[in-house]
């Protein structure tokens, strides 16, 4: 039942269905599930710990999503890919069946890119890049990954707007790839860290300009 409770609530906030301030009654979704409260409650803390929702006075909401969010989000992302790729060159992980893994999972996100499936993309831009730090083989490096992925996932929209941006993704994407295929852990650790920069710069400029936003027709339903 508790995770029954955290994946519907989840799915809500990713979606957008549960938005930045509204309340996360734990009385009206155990009767939405036909549940108890108490896997309700335990659900909630749970996504508290992921950083979906917090605490405001004596009832738990939706967190927002703000710049500075974003900027530690990148760093965070950024330490752990770096130290993931510092691990796979230590520990001769750069094998050809992680060569292969990466390989697949810039052509999917490519073939998502073209088609303009936006959703798939950002699935596909997800799965390389956890390609790259589950391979390291550390799992709280893999977990802490995960927490800043789902925090990540809400704003994911933001980019729609901003022209090249996935074809730049394509791109970059291509550069860190190479990297591995000519076994530069330097070059890799640099074309990570400026992939990362570009869509942390990306994010910021949506963020900052009303008028972006005003182009998704986000403001008052997204960040009232």
């Amino acid at each position: 039942m508790v995770n029954k409770a955290y994946e519907y609530l989840k799915e809500k906030i990713l979606h957008f269905e549960l938005i930045q301030g509204d309340v996360i009654s734990d009385y009206v979704i155990s009767k939405q599930l036909g549940v108890s409260r108490t896997p309700v409650r335990e659900a909630i803390r749970m996504l508290e710990h992921y950083g979906l929702v917090e605490r405001n006075g004596s009832r738990m909401v939706v967190t927002s999503i703000t710049v500075n969010d974003i900027k530690e989000i990148f760093d965070v992302r950024e330490a752990i890919e770096v130290m993931a790729i510092k691990r796979l060159f230590r520990d001769d992980l750069i094998t050809d069946t992680f060569i292969n893994k990466v390989k697949k999972a810039v052509k999917r996100n490519q073939e998502y890119i073209l088609k303009n499936d936006w959703e798939q993309n950002y699935n596909t831009d997800e799965e390389f890049h956890h390609t790259i730090v589950d391979a390291a083989g550390n799992k709280r490096m893999t977990q802490f990954s995960e927490v800043m992925r789902l925090q990540m996932h809400r704003a994911r929209w933001l980019t729609s707007v901003i022209p090249n941006c996935f074809e730049k993704t394509m791109t970059e994407h291509e550069e860190i790839l190479n990297c591995f295929l000519n076994r530069d852990e330097e070059g890799a650790s640099n074309a990570v860290c400026k992939h990362l920069e570009s869509s942390k710069n990306s994010f910021e400029s949506v963020l900052a300009s009303k008028q972006l936003l005003m182009m998704l027709g986000s403001v008052n339903s997204i960040l009232r």
